[in-house]
């Protein structure tokens, strides 16, 4: 029998301790969780607790529904906007950034950003996932997102206060408030290899292909907009004032000089001198 989420309106149970507050981001969660846990083996020796703290799955228990409905929405887009058997969730896909690198606000060229984008649904998940697989259960058509969640740049042995203090010095001057929790991370962070499993049921992902079908439309304005645009490109005769001499005199009607236009930025140009000068039609957004 199938437990997956088939509507984001579902009710998802609440687990206090192992789900934290709705409120709390989901990559706060995790990695307080995962660096609580693993200091809690690795500095005191207690295995037991420290793997009820850091090791325990994250399931669509721990997402808020923002969460889910972004990493639903990554998901589709790493399977090229079809419903596959499995896909590889890459940083491109989660659409957090407006430049070619999808680095950029995870400790690349635009610094961080991550006071500004902290309860940000799909920033909160490319954060906590990264790279991940997607993988769909043949036997209930559900897909799941598959990931281990911890920190390759950590070593396997305890970190000094000296080394801790080396890394804040490599990574905060240019990722800021990333690179200081990503030192924390790194530091003390779970290795390559431990952490908390990632199992992550996003349902069958029928409505979240229809949504982001819908968004690739153009909006019905737009579309109104270019069949206006078309109809003012329809070959027509030219008026006889305007087209000179004809093709019996031997010469060529001049063709429309509209003709290879955009049919929008024709109806813009062709609306503009009956509005307020005070309006310029190119600053609206026509796809809304």
């Amino acid at each position: 029998m199938s437990n997956g989420i088939k509507d984001l309106d579902q009710a998802m149970p609440f687990i206090p301790f192992a789900s934290g507050p709705e409120i709390v981001p989901l990559a706060v969660k995790s990695i307080l969780k995962d660096i609580v846990g693993k200091q809690v083996r690795e500095r005191l020796g207690l295995e037991t607790l420290g793997s009820f703290i850091g090791e325990r799955p994250i399931t669509e228990r721990d997402v808020k529904r923002s969460e889910l409905r972004a990493m639903q929405d990554a998901a589709i887009r790493a399977m090229g906007g079809n419903l596959r058997d499995k896909g590889h969730i890459e940083y491109e896909d989660y659409g957090t950034t407006d430049t070619d690198d999808p680095y950029a606000d995870v400790g690349g060229s635009e610094g961080s950003g991550l006071l500004a984008k902290l309860f940000d649904p799909d920033y909160n998940a490319k954060a906590t996932l990264g790279q991940a697989m997607v993988e769909r259960d043949p036997d209930t058509g559900e897909y799941y997102i598959i990931d281990q969640y911890n920190f390759n740049e950590r070593k396997p042995e305890p970190t000094s206060l000296d080394e801790f203090q080396s890394i804040l010095e490599r990574r905060v001057p240019g990722q800021g408030a990333y690179g200081v929790v990503r030192s924390f991370g790194e530091a003390y962070g779970s290795p390559s290899g431990e952490g908390q499993p990632v199992r992550i049921n996003l349902g069958d992902l029928e409505a979240a292909l229809a949504r982001n079908q819908e968004q690739d439309k153009p909006g019905l304005f737009s579309r109104g907009l270019a069949y206006l645009g078309n109809l003012l490109k329809r070959d027509r005769e030219p008026s006889p004032v305007l087209a000179g001499p004809s093709v019996a005199d031997g010469t060529s009607v001049p063709s429309d000089p509209d003709a290879d236009r955009d049919p929008i930025e024709l109806l813009r140009d062709k609306l503009q001198p009956i509005v307020s000068p005070s309006i310029t039609l190119n600053e609206f957004d026509f796809d809304r």
